[in-house]
């Protein structure tokens, strides 16, 4: 499909870049973390399409939910070269990574976060609309016991050209495209940092408010 020139990142899991340009796809993957290995995969997507990071017309991302620190990295580097370069931007979410192409219903998309903690989207019809559940295996058994389509069964690099093809058909319909402000993380629920962060700040609110307690009462 003739289209931009489209650059796609994702780290919601696995880690991974992808080009499709002038009828190719290309796309690179790596067993390191986001934080030293998103960059490279760019890089090396960019190096296996013969092109540079200046003839890259659309940037895509996924979005989440899935890793925590990797969501941050990646959506962070995908704003960064959108915003560099001025080009539009698609957020593309774990759950449309895992559904691309998929006709049949029920759809259930599974995706991992923490270590046995998941999201699952389901559509049972096509009028359906989208339900979204979270919790660890014990938690979504009925779930899980329905077969869904885990993210974590689809490469790196089917997962970064999944993106690429997804926003190249949102851009071709006129929708879904944006600056790279408009693109926000679905983290699938508070993240463990903001939870545990509040936690600390209502301790220590607690543990003053008792201080000044005892210092009234002396």
């Amino acid at each position: 499909m003739k289209g931009p020139t489209t650059l796609a990142v994702t780290t919601a899991g696995r880690v991974g870049a992808a080009i499709i340009a002038n009828g190719a796809e290309h796309a690179a993957t790596t067993t390191e973390q986001a934080l030293r290995g998103a960059l490279r995969c760019v890089r090396d997507a960019l190096t296996a399409a013969h092109i540079g990071i200046e003839d890259i017309e659309l940037v895509a991302v996924c979005t989440g939910p899935g890793s925590f620190t990797g969501l941050r990295i990646g959506v962070a580097l995908a704003k960064s070269i959108a915003q560099a370069r001025e080009l539009p931007l698609v957020g593309v979410s774990s759950y449309d990574v895992v559904d691309e192409e998929d006709a049949r219903y029920p759809r259930i998309a599974l995706v991992e976060g923490k270590r046995d903690f998941y999201y699952a989207r389901i559509i049972d019809d096509r009028s359906a609309t989208p339900q979204v559940v979270s919790g660890s295996s014990e938690e979504l058994d009925a779930i899980l016991s329905r077969g869904p389509r885990n993210l974590a069964d689809v490469s790196a690099a089917e997962q970064a050209l999944r993106i690429a093809r997804i926003a190249r058909g949102r851009a071709a319909s006129g929708g879904g495209t944006g600056g790279w402000q408009a693109v926000e993380i679905d983290y699938g629920g508070r993240p463990n940092a903001v939870v545990n962060w509040e936690r600390r700040r209502l301790e220590q609110e607690r543990g003053g408010a008792a201080n000044a307690s005892n210092l009234k009462r002396r």
